[in-house]
Parts: structure tokens; sequence; C-alpha cells
């Protein structure tokens, strides 16, 4: 015979409809572990120190108005969620709502499950963020979150990478379909003006019809490289190019760290850029390796892509 459950905060007709008496809730903390999915976010809830109930799948529109409901009522309102491909949106939505949200770095939450599971990883969300609030800081990593001047103009070298990309592709996939039919390949730049004039009658009628669009689709992709590259040096003046870069490299920098100033000291800027070495010791050994993250590789492409020598980050 199954015990009867007594409701909670965590039963679906208490999270959405508000507290009969407000001065109850006035005070009181709500811990929020989401796991964001494109159309459902799966809610971890605790109150207080209490139990935390099931996770439940909630709409962005749902939690962003309970979030609000539970904010009038006097609820202080504390969610935590892993920064991903979704942006920073939500975040915004829930500190307009009146919550306290943080974005952690992404993270392996239980080392013993192998399957992901939504409901399982907030509820872990959820448990961390406690113990965070508690003063165990090792718990989450939150990131800074830039404002949103700031992701604009990093998202103008991050477009200017992709057509980079993009003239790279179309370049080697011309290459490729020569070199297939015709035991030939394509010089660097063949797709340009005058390389291309000379090139087009050398190759066969059916290569020359293949590589026709191809051709336009670079030349298009050149175009928009060039008015990004533009775009991006003009933001830096002059007086802040130094000595050994040019407006480029210097731009795309700044676009990337966003701020110089949130850096307390210099071995922080090599933290950032992933150019820190790390140890590993084993049995008493160490071994000493460099940490390539995804931020050191942008940064790197950003200046080999300006055409300039770079400079020695981890020097």
């Amino acid at each position: 015979m199954k015990n009867k459950i007594n409701s909670t905060l965590h039963d679906k007709s208490n999270l959405i409809k508000a507290s009969s008496d407000g001065n109850e809730a006035r005070g009181q903390l709500l811990k929020l572990g989401l796991d964001v999915d494109l159309r459902n976010i799966a809610v971890a809830i605790q109150c207080e120190r209490g139990a935390i109930g099931p996770a439940r799948k909630f709409t962005r529109e749902q939690l962003i108005a309970w979030v609000k409901q539970k904010s009038a009522l006097g609820y202080r309102v504390h969610a935590v969620s892993e920064c991903c491909g979704f942006g920073y949106t939500l975040h915004e939505q829930l500190t307009q709502a009146g919550a306290h949200s943080l974005l952690s770095t992404p993270m392996r939450l239980n080392l013993e499950r192998r399957r992901k599971n939504d409901r399982m990883d907030a509820r872990e969300l959820c448990v961390r963020l406690s113990r965070y609030l508690d003063g165990h800081q090792d718990e989450l990593r939150p990131i800074r979150i830039p404002s949103r001047s700031e992701r604009e103009r990093r998202e103008l070298g991050r477009q200017r990478e992709f057509w980079k990309k993009q003239v790279r592709r179309l370049e080697n996939h011309g290459r490729a379909l020569r070199i297939e039919h015709e035991h030939e390949s394509l010089s660097a730049g063949w797709a340009g003006p005058r390389k291309w004039k000379a090139l087009a009658p050398q190759c066969s009628a059916f290569v020359r019809e293949q590589l026709s669009p191809v051709v336009e689709q670079i030349r298009a992709s050149k175009a928009q490289l060039d008015r990004l590259s533009q775009q991006i040096e003009a933001l830096v003046g002059q007086e802040k190019i130094p000595t050994g870069l040019g407006a480029l490299t210097v731009s795309l920098l700044e676009g990337e760290v966003c701020d110089w100033r949130r850096f307390s000291h210099r071995k922080a800027v090599g933290s950032y850029t992933g150019c820190c070495p790390s140890e590993h010791s084993s049995g008493g050994g160490a071994t000493l390796r460099r940490d390539r993250s995804t931020r050191q590789q942008t940064c790197a492409g950003a200046v080999s892509g300006s055409g300039v020598a770079a400079p020695s980050l981890a020097a």
C-alpha cells in the first residue's frame, strides 16, 4: 500500500498558484537548478533547507511568469544554469523577473552517471547552488556575463572567423573537384578574377561548369570578410595600437577579452587565454602541459587572421 505524500512547495499546484498569505513567504529563499533546452527547462526547486522535489519541465514563458509571481510575494529567488549555446537570453529574463541568476561553467555533475538526464542534472545543479550559497565556493564556477554591447562586438570577430573558414572550405572544395576529374590542382587564390580568367580555359567543360558557382560564392564570402574586417578595424583608435600589432589584431583581442581592467594581475590574462601550464602529478612525478582552451584558439585565430606576428602570451 502506497504512503500518501503530503503536498509540498514542489507540487505542480503550488508551483503555479500564488500563496494565499504573502507574509509567510516574505524573505524565504528559493533555489532553482535549471537544465536548459530549446523548448523546455527542467527545474529543480528547494525552499530554504527543505527537501528538493522532483524536477519538472517548464516552458520559458511559464518559468519567467512563475519567478515574477514568487518575487512579488517576497521570495528571494536564486537560479543557476550551465552556460551553453543558448546565450544569455534566459539569464537576462530571470534577472528582470527579480531572480538572482548565475551562469556556471559546464561541468560533469555526476561522475557515476554515464547517461545524461535533464531532471537529474537540474537536481544536481540545485544541490550545488545550495552549497554555494552556504559558502562552498568550489561547488560552482560562475562566469562573467558580458554586456550586450560587448557580445555584439565579440560576435563581429567570430563572424569574420566563420567567413574566413567558409572561403577556405570552398577553395579546398574546388581543388578536390579538379584533382578528382583532371588530376590537377588549383593554386592559392584561384578564384580571384585574374587567376580564374587564366585557369578557366585550362579546365574541362564539366569542371569549369561545376566551379563557376563556387567562384561566385568565394567572391561573395571574401567581400563579406573584407566588410567585417573594415568594421572591426574602425573600432580601435590609432592611439591604442601598440608597436608590432595591427588595428585588426588589437580589435579582435579586445573584442574577445571585453574588458582588460577585470584582470587583477598579469597571470590572470594567461589563465583566461589558456596559456598557463597546468600540473598533473601521479606517484610523486609531475609533468607540465599547456591547456589549449577555446579562448586560446580564438585569440590565436584572431592574430593569425590579421597577417601579423602573434605576441607570446605564455612568455
